[in-house]
């Protein structure tokens, strides 16, 4: 692994990351739970939804993610399905919106368990 996180600015415009926001928040599915990271707060609203209900807003970055894990980090991904999540997490200063800062695994193990990608 070559990087702990790596950084690309203006992939989506700010008129597309509304449009994939919208998507998702019409697309949640309540049946599906969101799985924070232990002993860290979080006071989010959370909602999940399939990929499969953004696809085509997003599909351009599928080919970007492998290829930054292929320069960066080198994890064994699986190929995005539409029946993978992705979550939108709304920060409001009613609620004082915080996720705490964490790992998604302990830096002393020798894996990573998954790759995490924010728009």
């Amino acid at each position: 692994m070559n990087f702990q996180y790596f950084y690309i600015g203006d992939f989506y415009t700010r008129e597309q990351c509304q449009q994939i926001s919208n998507a998702i928040k019409a697309n949640i599915d309540p049946n599906i739970p969101d799985v924070p990271a232990e002993n860290v707060k979080k006071t989010v609203d959370v909602g999940v939804a399939k990929v499969k209900s953004v696809k085509h807003l997003i599909k351009d970055m599928f080919d970007m993610i492998e290829q930054v894990n292929k320069e960066g980090f080198n994890f064994e991904l699986y190929r995005i399905n539409d029946y993978d999540t992705v979550n939108y997490n709304e920060y409001t200063a009613e609620k004082q919106g915080e996720y705490g800062w964490h790992t998604d695994f302990p830096l002393y193990f020798p894996y990573d368990l998954k790759l995490t990608v924010i728009v």
